[in-house]
Formats: C-alpha cells, sequence, structure tokens
C-alpha cells in the first residue's frame, strides 16, 4: 500500500514538473510587412516677419512673397500613409497605426500590405476578430502571400483553434519552405494537441534554417523531456541557454538553466 501511494506521488510529481515546463513555453509573434517607401510629410507654414513701416511698396512686395513663395500642402498618398502605419507601430503607437493604415485602404481598398499590418495591431491590441478580418480580406487580395497565412495561424493559435492554425502554417510552407518562424509555429501547436513527434520534426526543420533559433532548441528540449528523452532535452536546453546569454536574454537564460538543473536532480 504504501509503495501505491509512494508511486502515486512519483507521478504526481513527474507531472507537476511537466506542467512547469509548459508553463515556460515560448509562443511566437506576429510579423509586420514592410515595404521600401520615403514617408511624406506635411510642409510647415514659416512665420511671416513684422513690418514694423508698412507701405504701398511693402505691401505690394510681401503679397508678392506670399503669392509666389507660399508652400504647397503635400497630398498623401496611399503609401505614404502605409509607411506613417509602420513608423507609428515602431514607436508604439498602435492606434495611430490602425488610423494610419485605415485611411491608405480608403484611398486603395486593394493594399494587401495596409491590411495586413492593420491586422498585426489589431492584433497587438487584443482585437483578435477584427485581425483575422483584416487577414481574410488581404488574402482574398493575394492569395498567394506566406506571412498573411503565417500572421492568421498565430491568432487562430492564440484563440486556441490549434486545427486551424496548422492549416494556416501549412498553406505557408507550401508558399515559403524556407521560414523558420512557420516550422517552429506549426511545432508549438501540434505539441499543444500533443503530437509531439510531429513537433519535434518541425523544431528539427527550423533549426536547419536558423541554427542559432534559442526558442527552437528551448522548445524542443520541452518536448524531449516530454518523450522521455532527458539527456537530449538538456543538451537543447543547454544550447538554447548559451545563446540566450549571448544574446543578452538573461532571464531567459535563466529558465533554461532552471530545467535543466531540475532535470539533472
Amino acid at each position: 500500500m504504501c509503495g501505491g501511494i509512494g508511486q502515486q506521488n512519483t507521478k504526481l510529481q513527474a507531472l507537476l514538473f511537466m506542467l512547469f515546463i509548459r508553463q515556460l513555453f515560448f509562443p511566437q509573434l506576429s510579423i509586420g510587412v514592410a515595404k521600401t517607401f520615403v514617408i511624406a510629410t506635411l510642409t510647415i507654414f514659416p512665420t511671416t516677419a513684422t513690418i514694423n513701416q508698412p507701405s504701398y511698396t511693402s505691401d505690394i512686395k510681401f503679397l508678392e512673397i506670399g503669392l509666389t513663395d507660399a508652400p504647397k500642402v503635400t497630398t498623401l498618398t496611399a503609401e505614404d500613409l502605409f509607411n506613417q502605419g509602420l513608423d507609428k507601430i515602431k514607436k508604439g503607437d498602435l492606434q495611430g497605426a490602425i488610423a494610419a493604415f485605415t485611411q491608405a485602404i480608403r484611398l486603395n481598398p486593394k493594399y494587401a500590405l495596409a491590411y495586413i499590418n492593420r491586422g498585426v495591431a489589431r492584433s497587438d491590441l487584443g482585437d483578435k476578430k477584427g485581425a483575422i478580418e483584416d487577414y481574410n480580406q488581404a488574402l482574398r487580395i493575394n492569395p498567394n502571400f506566406a506571412p498573411t497565412y503565417y500572421n492568421r495561424g498565430l491568432v487562430r493559435d492564440d484563440l486556441g483553434d490549434k486545427k486551424g492554425a496548422i492549416e494556416d502554417y501549412n498553406q505557408a510552407l507550401q508558399i515559403d519552405p524556407n521560414h523558420a518562424e512557420t516550422y517552429y509555429s506549426r511545432g508549438n501547436a501540434r505539441a499543444d494537441l500533443g503530437d509531439n513527434k510531429a513537433a519535434m520534426e518541425d523544431y528539427n526543420e527550423a533549426l536547419r534554417i536558423n541554427p542559432n533559433y534559442a526558442v527552437a532548441y528551448y522548445n524542443r528540449g520541452v518536448v524531449r523531456t516530454e518523450l522521455g528523452d532527458k539527456k537530449g532535452a538538456i543538451t537543447d536546453l543547454q544550447q538554447a541557454a548559451d545563446i540566450f546569454k549571448q544574446q543578452g536574454k538573461i532571464e531567459d537564460y535563466q529558465k533554461a538553466l532552471e530545467i535543466i538543473n531540475r532535470l539533472q536532480k
């Protein structure tokens, strides 16, 4: 009877350890899609100097200057507004970015990149439904653009639709089979569904493309732990820790070491 209780406690401890590791699983972030354009800015009107002794002559000269040299207001194009949206995203002004992308779309309703980036901003603000609507519209305009499927997959993943996310990742990889982040994200979704062997295959592919992909080593280590490959898990986690340290990501480095220490006990 005591042996049975001991076995139950051991299983419980193992389960709690696996849950602990799962809580440290690394997700993936959506990507914005940029296009190189010069950002246009509105012309600033200079302040006119005060005329101390006005006369008809000076007034005429002043009027001529005003008529001939007055700056013209620049009319912003859809591409100008698109670039303003990108600039606002970089500055963390997501609401401003959404407004800029919306204006760009009004000028060019077929502007797929504007829909995609507005989707990224909406997703980051928690509007997952709005993000998916933007990605859907972008795919209607251009159904052969891998980043759109990838980003929509991430949102579906966040919403708990793992199978839908995997379908999107599959579509993205058919178009671009050399995108490490897509393999990595599909691996995460497969691991969440309990398909650890398929997840391992995806992490392997991600690391084949990008051998310095720290979180792929980390998550592969987590999956190897769940598959009972403690030695392989420690090797992956140590590799992840080394890269995290080189990148200055001390918190992530410490997380990896924490799991290694637990596995070595």
